[in-house]
């Protein structure tokens, strides 16, 4: 289905999505309410309770004529100390509500958007995986708005059963707090300090002590073998592919569960926890919880990043696990598909910003009705905008990694699991060029970052963009008045040319921000008061400039390029004065 939706001039880079074909449809999604009935002294102190107090409510959940009695407690780890808490609600012994005994509302105070874990879950259904149900409700206490949640089905037994593999299976969770549930034999130690169990409850951990011993023990040739006799391979295929899509760097030894069905005699992977996704990224710099909540971004983390896993490791170093890897990134991305499968072309860069587009207004009205959140609209705004650029970014990264010919060639391709590099260091400067109809997206060879991007305002247009970036210095040059260390360290060189003259649009540039070490702002502190300026021979002009501070992207719009005019471009405070921090 084409793209057909009405997007608003307020929203400035949804608004510029391609006007092209897309493997979804946009959809609406629903959204329920919950009632909830307390006492009035219990309800005031639920939400602003110590954090780490993890005592719990009497409550009553009202679904019609019927009364669903239980008890309610704060829910979480590190989101406790966000002003908006998620609620875990037990009910009463042999009573459910729509199926379940516990409920499980995410408040997604973590995560502006609204949007990573709901997605994130979606792509996961989408390939038929065993995996939460997901939705979106309003929730009120005594009749009180308590604004939108997310919904997730509590992680038991009964979805194992709807998916076939039983409720009489083993469950295994790892434990949040030692950072140790990795599958890895050489740590030592008890696996009851890396490791919960919840189903069966008894403390018997042999079979995963099995499982660990297998995986140490299998040689990386023999591993496919091994992952066969043993695993749900697809879960931890889906698993994987979905990790490196949305750079999920916060699992390998937590967040995640383990599942041994006594139908299949195998494990299956369940993911868990895509907050801190999509760009978000960790500042080992920082004190926590800056170092976990902070405004740093990335797109350009290899598929291997995370936690270290013998489980990962042998797995993306055997030649035939690698290849259906990469296979199910492919699909994934639209390249090429897998037959039999569903989910083709879900992380698609069109089809997945065509979703968000589609929900980004009934979010953006939620976001001003909740009563915690609603002085967060502009970050809202803000983040939806790094949220696409991450999926163009993401999507162009990965393919120019992972190949090296417009056909999916894994052998061709430049990532090498094995070498697990850290991210390259800064070059000089790199060249790249890239020709299409449309949205035109420079990323640079075997590096895979985004030098430049340019939307004509005539989406029929061919554009040819070459562009140039000079990085981790103070330009070169700069605009008379303009003090040097005011400006961003890099500097852009950019020519367009199209067989139909002269063209008009926008265009994107971006800088690093990866974290307080690795960062191009220099001296700048002021992100939201920089300025795009362009230099054509002597003259220097400042252009109107959308500055997105979360994507480390500056954007000018009505940019007119004759064919062949080459451009160069900075970035400054509007005079030499230096920015106040943010």
């Amino acid at each position: 289905m084409c793209l057909n939706l009405r997007l608003r001039s307020t929203v400035p880079v949804i608004a510029l999505l391609l006007a092209s074909c897309s493997l979804f449809a946009a959809e609406h999604v629903p959204i329920g309410e919950i009632y909830l009935q307390m006492d009035s002294t219990d309800a005031q102190v639920l939400v602003r309770k110590d954090r780490y107090d993890k005592s719990s409510f009497a409550v009553t959940l009202i679904d019609g004529e019927t009364r669903h009695k239980g008890r309610i407690k704060i829910l979480g780890s590190s989101s406790r100390m966000m002003d908006k808490r998620s609620f875990s609600i037990k009910l009463g012994k042999g009573d459910k509500w729509q199926g379940s005994s516990r409920i499980s509302l995410n408040a997604m105070a973590t995560d502006p958007t609204l949007l990573r874990n709901w997605m994130t879950w979606q792509m996961f259904h989408s390939l038929g995986m065993a995996a939460p149900n997901v939705s979106y409700e309003r929730v009120y206490i005594n009749g009180q708005p308590q604004g939108i949640y997310l919904r997730i089905e509590w992680i038991e037994t009964a979805m194992f059963e709807r998916y076939g593999l039983g409720r009489d299976g083993q469950l295994f969770h790892p434990n949040d707090s030692t950072f140790c549930g990795d599958l890895d034999k050489s740590r030592g130690g008890a696996l009851t300090d890396c490791w919960l169990k919840f189903t069966p409850p008894a403390e018997d951990f042999s079979a995963l002590a099995t499982l660990v011993e297998g995986i140490d023990a299998t040689p990386i040739d023999q591993f496919d073998r091994f992952m066969e006799q043993n695993f749900d391979v697809d879960s931890v295929l889906n698993w994987l592919a979905v990790n490196v899509l949305t750079s999920d760097g916060d699992t390998y030894n937590k967040n995640y569960f383990l599942y041994r069905s006594r139908a299949t005699n195998k494990w299956s992977v369940v993911p868990w926890d895509y907050d801190l996704t999509y760009g978000r990224n960790f500042d080992p710099f920082l004190d926590y919880p800056n170092n976990v909540y902070n405004d740093n971004f990335q797109y350009f983390y290899p598929p291997e990043l995370g936690a270290y896993s013998p489980l990962k490791e042998k797995l993306l170093r055997n030649p035939r696990l690698k290849a259906r890897f990469l296979a199910r990134l492919s699909h994934l991305l639209g390249i090429q598909q897998e037959a039999n499968r569903g989910g083709f072309g879900f992380f698609e860069s069109v089809a997945i910003r065509e979703r968000i587009a589609a929900m980004h207004d009934e979010l953006l009205e939620e976001v001003r009705r909740d009563p915690r959140l609603r002085n967060r609209q502009a970050s809202f705004q803000e983040s939806i905008d790094a949220l696409d650029h991450y999926i163009v970014a993401r999507t162009a990264y990965l393919e120019k990694i992972l190949l090296n010919s417009t056909a999916w060639d894994p052998e061709r391709a430049y990532w090498r699991p094995e070498l697990a590099p850290p991210p390259p260091p800064y070059p000089a400067t790199l060249h790249a060029s890239a020709i299409g109809r449309g949205e035109v997206v420079v990323v640079a060879d075997s590096y895979g970052y985004l030098l430049a991007q340019f939307r004509p305002d005539d989406r029929a247009r061919a554009v040819e963009l070459l562009a140039e970036v000079e990085f981790a210095h103070a330009p070169r040059a700069v605009p008379p008045g303009v003090a040097a260390e005011s400006c961003i360290q890099r500097s852009w060189i950019v020519t367009a040319n199209s067989p139909e003259g002269t063209l008009q649009g926008s265009l994107t540039l971006e800088y690093f921000q990866e974290n307080s070490q690795r960062q191009e702002l220099g001296r700048v502190k002021d992100e939201a008061a920089l300025s795009l300026w362009r230099q054509e021979g002597a003259v220097w002009q400042r252009l109107p400039t959308r500055v997105n501070a979360l994507a480390n992207i500056l954007t000018t719009d009505g940019l007119t390029i004759s064919p062949g005019q080459t451009q160069r471009f900075v970035a400054c405070l509007p005079d030499s004065r230096l920015g106040v921090g943010k």
